[in-house]
Parts: C-alpha cells; structure tokens; sequence
C-alpha cells in the first residue's frame, strides 16, 4: 500500500495497528490489514493529480520502525519516542498533512501527533488555540467570526468618538516553527478589509521576530520580513523603550512581541509599556493607554429587592377621574398617564441603577496563595536581576511551591462545590457547568458574497432576514389622524368579557420576574396592584378593543437575537433565533382576549384535529402517536408508507398580517376584534440593540393526512402500490406550497425530507418527489419532533443516539466528582431520574416495544449502571439489578415501558383511534402495546375524572380568600352550612350539616360514602350536595358555607377547571346562588368549632358506613390514576426482583423491594453508601470475593477465601455481620441478637452503619476513624 500509492485516484487516509512481526505480512500488502478511508479532494480539482496522502499507524514488539518499514521517502512524517528503549509503536504520516508531534503523549508504546485539518469546525482542537481576546462587558464588542481561528481573534470594538466608532481589535500568534514568516491569509484579509473600509485597526501580537523597530538590538530575518510588511500595510509600531518582553533561564530578554495599529489610531495611544505584573509566565504584560470612549452600561432596576409596602401605599393617588366617554387621544393620554404614574413611584422605589460588571473574586484564593505569590514576585524579580543558577533555582522552587498550593486550592474549591449541590437546583447547575460549550455570542455577520458586514449591516441584515417587510422607522411617515376622533362608551356588550376579575387572573398568571418590554416594567409590578388600579386598567382595555386602537407604547418591542445550538456558521443571519419583548401590559389584554375567544369561538369553530401544537390536551406525543400510527397501520396490511417531513422557513417571521386577518374572519371572529388585532399588526415597530448599535423599525401592511406541530408538517400516505402512492404525494406537496405561495410562505427544500417506510429487505424506491422545483431524495433516517425514524421503524437509531448522548452527560459528570467527595447520593441519582432519564424516555409511547430487544435493554441497563455507579465508590462487579433495588431506581426498560403506559393514559381521548399492529408476529401497535402492558400489570382501566380545561367565569357566588387570614366563623348570615370530607380504613365518605346562625339549632345533616375517594374529592363532593340542598331551599336566605379545606376553597376561585367533580360542584353552586346569597369562608379545622366538628364527624361516618354509598361517586382523577400505575409496577417490579436467580447476597438484605430502606441509604453521605453497598451486595474487599476476583483453584479459593476472625466459615460480608462467633458481642450491641436470620428482617441502614463502624472490619469498608486502627489486626 505505502510503496504503491499510484494506485489510488484520491487522497486517503489509512490508520490503524498491525503486528509485523506476527503476521509476516510484507509492507506493500498493509492494506489488506488496515481500515481505509478516503479524503474528498478540493472543489474544482481533478482527484488524478492529486498526489496520495496517508496516515499509519503501526505496531511491532522489539523492533525499530526504520528497520521494517519500507517504501517511506523524504515526502513522509515519522513520529515515534527516539528516547525509549523499545519502540513499539510509531505512527507516519505524508508531510503535506499538517501533523504536530505531542511529545506528552509519546513513549515506547504510544505514538500521538495532532493534525491541522482545513475543514470548518476542525481545523484544529482546543490546545492549539493560540490567540485569545477578554474584554469587559461594558466595552461594546463584536466577535468577528469571519477572521477568527485557532491563531487570531478579532473583535470590532463600538467606541463613542466621533470619526473613530469603529475600531478591529486583533490577537494574532505568529508560528514560530515556521522558517519564514508569512502573515496567515486571515491577517492579511482583515487588514485590507480594514484599508477598504476605512476602519482602525490594533494588532496585538506574539510576532515571534525581533526588529530594532521593536526594541531589539538587532533584526532577525523574520524581523526583517516583519517589517516589509508593517510598510506595505501602512501600520503603525506602538512598542516604545527597549525592555524585553520575553525572559526565561536561557534568554536574559527578547522582544517577540509587537504592537501594531493604523496611523489615526496610533496618535491615540499613550504610555506604551512593559509591566512585570504577570509572574509565573515567560511573556511580559504589556499596558498602554487609548483615549477612547466606550459606550455606558445601561440602567436597570433591580426588582427582586425594593421597597413594595411603599409602592402600594404610594400608587393609588391617582391625579385625576376616569373619563366617561373614551377616544383615541383620551386611551393614548390614559394609557401613558397609567405607565408615567407606574414609573414615577418606581423611581422612588426601585430607582435605576448603572449595571457595573465587575469580576468576581476567585473562591479559592487565600491569605496562603497570596504570600506565596508574592514570594514568587520577589524571586523572579531577583532572578531577572542577577541572572544566576542559585536565584533561578530559588524561583522556580517558589514557583513549584505557588502552582501546587494553586491546584490543591482550586481542587479543595470544585470539591466544596460539588458537596454543596444538595438541591435539585445546584444539581442542575452543576450539571450545566460540567456540559459547558462555547458561547457562540451575535458577532459581525456576513452576506451571501462572504463580504464581512458592519455591526448597522449586521444588525440590518438579522432584521430583514427575521421580519421581511418591515421598514426603517424614520423612512415611515406617521399616520395622519381623521379630523375627529369618535366617542365611545365602554359599558358596551361587545367587551363585557373585559372584567376586573379575568384581567386579574390575567396579570398573575405570568411570571412575575420575566424579561419586561421597552417600558421596563415586568408583571411583578402590576400584581403588587391593588383592585382600584386594576379596575382602572380595565377601563383602558375596554377601550382600547372598543377603539380598535391599540396605544404607540403597547405596540412597540425590543428584539434580543440568540444562538442557534449546532450551527455550522454563526456568521449568517440564520444562525440566531429573534425572541421579541413586547411590554406586559399588552400580553395582560392578549390574554384576556384569548380567553374569551376559547369560550366562545372556538369552541364552535375549533383548529384542525391534526393540529396538535399549542393546544390544550394535545402534545409532540400525541401527534407522534398519530403518526406512528398510520404507519403501524400500514405494515400490518403489509403495505407501503410514504413520509413527506416539512418544514416552514421563517414561518412565524413570514406570516402576512393580510393572510393572519382572514384567518380570524374564517373562524367567524367577531369584526370589532379583528379590526382591533389588525390595527396592532399594521402598526408595530421594534427596536433592537447590541454592542452599542441600535436600529429600529416599523412592520409594513402587509387521501393524505397533514399532521402538524406549529411548523413542522407531516404528510404520509399508505398503500399497496409504490406508484401511485408516489403520485398522490407528489399532488399533495404541489398543493401544500401552492398554499405556501398564497400565504407568502416558503417551505424549506434543504430541510425538507422523504422517507419511504416499508418491511422490505431490498426496497424499490419510486423517483425523487419535487418541491419548489427542486428533487427531494429518499433519505434513511429522519428527524420528527425530536424522534430519529428510520424505515422499518425500529427505532433502533434513535435509542442508540440518545443513549449515547446520555452516557456523555453522565460521564462528564462523574468526572466532575469523585468517589467519596461530591454531590451528596441522593441529588446524584436525581441528577439522572430529573435530567438525563427525561431526555432518554422523551417520545417512548411510540417506541416503548424496542425495549424488548436484546441491544436495546443492554444499552439501557448499561445507561442505568453507568447512573448508579456514580453514586458512591463501588466494585467493579457490582450488580445492577442489586444497585437498583437497594437505590429504588427502576431498571430502565421498565421505566420506559411504565412512562409509556402513562402517556398512553394521558393521550387516550387525542389518539383513541391509533390501535394498529407493529408487525405480524407481534400484532401489537405501539398503543396496544402500552394497553397490553397496562393489563399484565393488573390495572383495571377506569373512568378519569379530568377533563380538558374548560374556563368558568360565571360566579353566582363569592368566595373570601379573606378568609385564610383568620379561619373562624363569623356571625352573619342566616344560615351557616358546614362541610367536610375523611378517609379511614381505605374508604372515603363526606357530610355536611346545616345550622341557624342565631339559635345554632341543627336544621339538616348529611353523610355519604364515596368508595377510594381522595380527601380533596371528597371536600368538594360535601360542598356539591350542600348545594344542591340549598338549591331546594325556598325563599331567598344569606348563606355562609364553611370549609376546612383551603385547596378546594381556591379550586372553587379558579376560573380555570380541569376536573368534572369540580365543574358539577361549580355550577351546583351558581344553581344555589341564584336563589340565595352564597358565600364561601375557610374555617380553621379541629379547634373546637362546632359546626366543623359535626361535620368531620358525619364525614367519618360515612367513610365507616357503606350503605350509605350514593351514585354520584366521584371519578378516579389523574394524579391517582398515575400513582396506581406507579404502585402496580413497582410490585411488578417485586415479583421480577424476587425471581431473580442472581443477586443472591443483596437478597439477603433486599427479599423484596422496601422504600423506607432505600431512601435511608440514598439520605446517606457517599462514604457511607458506599460501605453499606460493598456490604449489602457482597462485592467488596473482604477474602471471598478477593478469592473469586483471583479465580483461585477449588483448594487455594477454601484456603484464602476462610474468615480471619473464626476460621469457621467463608468471609463474606452476611458471615461478618450475622453469623460470624468472633462478633456476637458487638452483633448483640446492635441488633440486639446473637445471630441474624437469612434473609435479614429487622435491621435499619442506622443500625447496620454502626456495626460496620465499632467492629474490626471497618477498615475493609473504608468506615475507620483514624487514630483508633490497630496496626496488628488482620484488616
């Protein structure tokens, strides 16, 4: 192969190892031994002429790589260790491959070299970055992506003086392995680029060249090329004075590094100099002045701290009535007078503050570091002076001294920190720092041509590419208002929706703390109003929607742009997703309308059932199912399936306001609120800023089945007849863009994707389909809502990607930790079950059936070990099944299985029509599949009672939320209802009783038994038949009903309900109300009221009494409907446990699966649960198993493996502890026994550690205190 290279068309690479002196195979027939791939030659080049590239790696005991290799010339590399005894392995190379020898990792028996590829993204790794930029926040900097690599990094800086707002800032590492120096192409195009532009530019560079232009004595002949070049550029050298900036033991002082800048920019430095600062580093700091301006941190409030007793104290003086009659000057003047009051008192409150970015202190640096870095000063000082051996040597010791207290310092910190993790949050933090990638910030961009863009440019382009059709701001000429402005009343029925009530609601459910729009304030603020502000409120957004008007400051919003993870490039526009900040305000209103439009509307016109994105009850996994589904359905019928995957290009970007208005109309919206919505989308501006650049601007007028998820489609069609189904989708694509096109929108051809689904070993593909007139090929594998499919729908790519992903994120964790140090147990295991287990199971009511093949379950249980085995230090050996009783962490193929037995529950209504068959021999679909399991667990499938939210905003009663601060009884009234509900003995009843508020006379009691119902169902179920009394009450009576139960007291105020007891209960109650006055108060339970006492008491006997069982039982609800699921396969679980054949010392301890014990040993430290485990497992370091790690002969393993303590019997962790004579007393100390039963019954994880550690084998266990080891003992 290495002799006879003209052979081969293309470049190719070959690596491997191969025994040469084994095999007796010549040079020339490597090839057949190797594994070969090829390299693609460069565009535009003919593979003929190129000559052949290779990599090989060899392996060859006692032998020298010169001696037997032949057919190598000049042309090649030879990397091997020359300095070793023996050479065993050594690697070669052609030269034209940029190869750097690592000596680090070079010996006898290991040869590694690193290669500088051209390919984008692997140029080079990590350690031969050599060029890097840091900056303070508050400077407005630009990454410029464009000429930036492992060499050079550039950054535009955004200053704020006049002729100069725009200055290139560049650190550039001159390679000084090169012979003759050469700026990289990458220099040379930044610096014309800056000539072409006429922008300034400062090099700071490590030029690896001296010249007497720098302070050197005199000029190498780099130097001497440096300096051509400088000319030729018309750059200018800052470097002033003669000290060196570079000094080791062998060079008393050079000058390799220069200063460079344009002429105009020169004039601005000042005070360039060489600071001796930096200690520890062969290279000098250098420090210089420029009077330059860099733009001013913004002012921002910090809402988390203020004064808020004064804020509401000082917002409800308000300056003046709400007008009357309203009209578009009247809503602008009250809407900004709302905003200008909001701000003024914030002012006082939570005035505004300059965001100082500062560099936080390093926890881990001391007074120690800090005298020791001192002392490593001082000796370098002294050495630079007397440049003497004695000197040198005393500074590197101090040196030695400082780097190990440093690293035994950051390691004492990153341990403190990971033991610090013991709440799901820092586990989650830690998590993120342990994937930590590069932060891919908004930087200057390119356009089509690769021409670099200004930072406006850059900002300009995003905005075109993300909002097409919006305008420059001031290229806008204002609307000019109609002569009179019309007055309207805003008690008008249309917006009778709008009240005070939903927009309260309204305003506390979002999230108080979130990102606020352009006027600054977050939500926080308006749910600290009272209801006289809010009522006020109300007034504007009736008379905003029945203006449709919406206010200029409602319609204006600030654009932030974030990075797209993955993206090849980051120097496009498409790199970076927009996310827009509208003012809340609008959102308060949005919702409101939003709300209304559910009850009403839609309820009559609903969204396609194919549509499954962002609508209540439907979910990624409903429309899998759906898909998946139709799929199923066509394997069984042994049929095709054809799959057309779409995807909108800048579909939410691209939507037309014309085309967003028509769409209301069709679902027969009402005309005033479309005239409304249509005057904030034709009349929106944005404003976006970074780096200190700001652009504003105002947005212009401007049979298949389709399964859909907000943009991402689905087309698939099934049938016997490839042709013909081809045909059918080819019409249905047609069709889809031809909508598209009249929608102005446009489906993407690079991500769109065609995959024909089929059981077939050797498939007949029909030709490409088309779209927008380009082919689209038939693809392997696809990916759909995060699910790799591939044709047969094995999945087996898909677990196989996820599982890989998730023993990166756990290896990367359990690298950050150590065995005995880190996160405690128990935040470990979470670390798992809420975050990587998560991303595994994601999607697994479609694929849950895969877990049942071999590979599959084997990757799975090797994902759960490798989780487990984080927990603490454990045996190699170490079962997993033990591991995961003692830990009470399911075997993963049953938690996928039981997740999707869950989803099947939760998407039974969406997808009740998806029973299809996976594949003859199973005639199971992915859904009968979860039912099947469902019913081999013993779950008896009942009636839910959840239901999809329904909102209920009709109240014929007044619940006190007052009522919580006191939780007594009040004396008004005429009558006084009480109620209550119980559990006992697994039976659940409910009662309430009626008395006269004056008299106390009880006028009616009642009990009812209500079966396995919880205690909320059963609060709430008294509260119904109180009402239903009442409602058969005559004459009209002011009521008090009291409750116990503060949840079902807030159910009742939520006017959003997903429970059917809880909407009959609600609308019991409106029945009541109309003929009585209903009020609802909290009472405080058990303190001797008499009324609540009377009814627990009659709750209790309804429990205890089943005749009294009535037939409006409540429905199972879904909480327990998961938790029976849970229950039913965790005793599959047990019953799989106890028929394990394996396992048999971890029995000893665990016969069957026990939740109090588990969760003792995961609230254990890691030392101990690591004890306990090598114990409770018998995979530990006692002589048994040492023997059978030794695979001792039958005489040797009795011999060895015989206890030390009695020679009676085996050591074995069991003997130790429960039988062995040696230890009766301590056993006795405490378990309170002289001998322990097989299997252990009544033992505790407390009882267990103290044996282990006041007995002789704490040792073995890693459990003994230091100081009390007897040197003498056999341990």
């Amino acid at each position: 192969m290495v002799a006879d290279n003209s052979s081969f068309n293309l470049p190719f690479v070959v690596s491997g190892q191969v025994n040469l002196q084994k095999s007796g195979v010549p040079t020339s027939s490597l090839m057949h031994f190797l594994h070969e791939f090829r390299l693609a030659p460069p565009q535009g080049s003919s593979a003929s002429k190129i000559a052949p590239e290779f990599i090989l790696g060899i392996q060859e005991p006692d032998t020298s790589p010169h001696t037997k290799v032949r057919g190598l010339d000049r042309r090649q590399h030879l990397f091997f260790d020359q300095s070793a005894a023996t050479v065993r392995a050594a690697l070669f190379a052609s030269k034209s491959l940029a190869m750097w020898p690592v000596p680090a990792f070079t010996d006898g028996d290991m040869a590694t070299a690193l290669w500088k590829t051209r390919r984008p993204g692997l140029e080079e790794s990590a350690a031969t970055v050599r060029a890097a930029l840091f900056a303070s926040k508050s400077l407005a900097m630009w990454p410029v992506p464009a000429f930036t690599d492992g060499d050079m990094a550039t950054a535009l800086w955004k200053t704020r003086r006049p002729g100069l707002e725009e200055v290139y800032v560049a650190s550039v590492y001159l390679d000084i392995t090169a012979k003759k120096i050469v700026w990289p192409l990458r220099l040379v195009r930044l610096v014309e680029h800056c000539n072409n532009s006429n922008s300034q530019l400062l090099l700071l560079m490590d030029a690896n060249s001296h010249s007497p232009w720098w302070g050197s004595p005199e000029a190498n002949d780099r130097g001497k090329i440096m300096e051509e070049l400088i000319l030729v550029h018309n750059l200018a050298v800052l470097n002033t004075g003669s000290k060196p900036t570079f000094r080791n033991r062998n060079t008393p002082g050079t000058h390799p590094d220069v200063s460079l800048a344009t002429p105009t920019l020169s004039d601005l430095v000042s005070n360039w100099r060489v600071s001796d600062g930096v200690v520890g580093s062969d290279h000098q700091m250098i420090l210089f002045h420029i009077d330059l301006k860099s733009a001013k941190p913004p002012k921002r409030r910090n809402f988390h701290r203020g004064d808020w007793d004064t804020f509401q104290s000082r917002i409800n003086d308000w300056p003046r009535k709400e007008p009357q009659l309203w009209s578009v000057p009247i809503l602008e003047e009250e809407a900004q007078a709302f905003t200008s009051k909001l701000t003024k008192v914030l002012n006082t409150t939570h005035p505004l503050r300059r965001q100082r970015h500062s560099v936080s202190s390093q926890k881990w640096w001391s007074g120690e570091l800090n005298s020791l870095h001192h002392t490593m000063t001082r000796l370098q000082k002294t050495f630079y002076k007397k440049r003497s051996d004695e000197s040198h040597e005393r500074f590197k010791e101090a040196r030695r001294a400082f780097k190990k207290a440093s690293r035994q310092a950051k390691r004492k910190s990153w341990k403190s920190f990971t033991e610090d993790s013991t709440d799901p949050k820092k586990v989650a933090q830690l998590i993120k720092v342990v994937q930590h990638q590069a932060n891919k910030s908004l930087g200057l961009l390119h356009d089509d041509q690769g021409q670099t863009l200004t930072p406006e440019g850059s900002m300009n382009l995003l905005a075109d590419t993300h909002f097409p059709g919006c305008l420059p701001r001031p290229l806008i000429r204002p609307l000019e208002p109609p002569p009179a402005w019309p007055l309207r009343d805003i008690d008008h029925p249309d917006v009778s929706f709008i009240t005070a009530e939903r927009v309260t609601n309204a305003v506390h459910s979002f999230n108080g703390y979130k990102a606020p729009g352009p006027d600054g304030i977050p939500a926080i603020v308006y749910q600290k109003l009272d209801d006289a502000a809010l009522s006020r409120l109300t007034n504007i957004f009736k008379a905003s929607v029945i203006l449709g008007y919406t206010p200029a400051a409602w319609r204006q919003s600030n654009v932030i742009y974030i990075p797209k993870p993955g993206k090849p490039d980051y120097g496009v526009a498409r790199a970076f997703r927009p996310i827009t900040l509208i003012n809340v305000v609008f959102k308060f209103l949005e919702r409101v309308i939003y709300w209304h439009l559910q009850t009403s509307v839609f309820s009559t016109h609903p969204l396609h059932r194919n549509q499954f994105g962002f609508r209540k009850g439907r979910s990624t996994e409903s429309a899998l199912s759906k898909l998946t589904g139709i799929i199923e359905s066509a394997f069984q019928n042994k049929q095709f399936a054809i799959g057309v995957f779409l995807d909108i290009q800048g579909a939410f970007d691209n939507a037309r306001p014309e085309n967003i208005l028509e769409g209301l109309k069709a679902k027969s919206v009402p005309e005033f609120l479309v005239d409304w919505y249509k005057h904030y989308l034709c009349n929106r501006s944005m404003t976006a800023s970074h780096g200190g650049v700001t652009i504003a601007r105002r947005f212009d007028e401007g049979l298949v089945h389709c399964i859909g998820f907000a943009d991402d489609g689905a087309l698939v069609i099934s049938g016997p007849k490839l042709h013909v189904l081809a045909s059918r989708m080819q019409r249905a694509i047609n069709a889809a863009t031809d909508w598209g096109a009249l929608q102005s929108l446009t489906f993407s051809t690079a991500k769109t994707t065609a995959m024909l689904f089929h059981r077939k070993v050797v498939p007949t593909h029909p030709p490409p389909l088309m779209i927008n007139g380009t082919a689209v090929p038939w693809s392997s594998e696809v990916k759909y809502l995060g699910l790799t499919l591939d044709p047969g729908l094995t999945w087996h790519l898909h677990v196989t990607r996820r599982t890989q992903k998730a023993r990166g994120i756990l290896i990367k964790y359990r690298n950050a930790i150590g065995k005995i140090w880190g996160s405690p147990p128990k935040m470990s295991k979470w670390a798992y079950t809420g975050v990587v287990r998560p991303m595994v199971s994601y999607g697994c009511l479609v694929w849950a059936h895969a877990v049942d093949r071999t590979y599959t379950k084997a990757a799975l249980t090797k994902l759960n070990r490798l989780a487990l085995l984080s927990l603490g230090h454990f045996r190699r050996s170490t079962p997993t099944a033990g591991l995961e009783v003692m830990t009470l962490t399911l075997p993963l193929p049953l938690f996928i299985k039981q997740t999707a037995a869950i989803a099947h529950k939760r998407t039974e209504l969406m997808c009740s029509n998806t029973h299809y068959a996976l594949r003859p021999r199973h005639s199971f679909g992915h859904r009968q599949v979860s039912a099947s399991f469902l019913t081999n667990i013993g779950f008896d499938d009942f009636e839910s009672d959840s239901i999809p939210t329904v909102q209920s905003w009709d109240r014929q009663f007044v619940v006190e939320l007052c009522s919580f601060a006191s939780g007594k009884p009040v004396q008004e009234g005429d009558l006084h209802l009480f109620t209550d509900g119980s559990r006992l003995n697994n039976a659940s009843g409910s009662g309430f009783v009626a008395l006269d508020s004056k008299t106390r006379k009880e006028l009616v009691s009642q009990h009812f038994h209500l079966k396995q119902a919880t205690v909320a169902q059963c609060e709430t179920h008294a509260i119904k038949r109180a009402a239903h009394w009442l409602a058969s009450l005559p004459g009209h009576r002011s009521i008090i009903l009291f409750s116990d139960s503060q949840s079902t007291i807030r159910a009742l105020a939520n006017p959003m309900v997903n429970s059917s007891l809880l909407l009959n209960t609600i609308e019991a109650l409106n029945e009541a109300g109309r003929h009585h006055t209903v009020r609802i108060r909290w009472i405080k339970a058990h303190a001797g009221h008499d009324g609540n006492e009377l009814a627990d008491s009659l709750a209790k006997q309804g429990a205890a009494d089943p005749s009294k069982e009535v037939t409006d039982i409540p429905y199972t609800p879904w909480n327990l409907v998961k938790s029976n699921i849970q229950s039913l396969v965790l005793e599959y679980w047990d019953s799989s446990w106890s028929q394990l054949t394996t396992c048999r010392q971890t029995k000893q301890w665990f016969p069957k699966i026990d939740k109090a014990k588990s969760k003792s040993l995961l609230d254990l430290g890691r030392r101990e649960i690591s004890a306990c485990t090598q114990l409770i497992t018998g995979h530990n370091f006692m002589r048994r198993h040492e023997a059978i790690v030794a695979q001792y002969d039958t005489q040797e393993f009795s011999e060895y493996a015989e206890c030390r303590l009695c020679m009676e019997d085996e050591e074995t962790s069991f003997h130790i502890v429960a039988e062995c004579p040696a230890l009766q007393h301590i056993r006795t100390e405490c378990f309170n026994t002289l001998f322990l039963p097989e299997p252990v019954g009544d033992w505790t994880v407390a009882k267990l550690l103290r044996f282990l550690r006041i007995s002789p084998v704490s040792n073995c266990f890693g459990l003994a205190v230091e100081g009390e080891l007897d040197p003498s003992h056999p341990w």
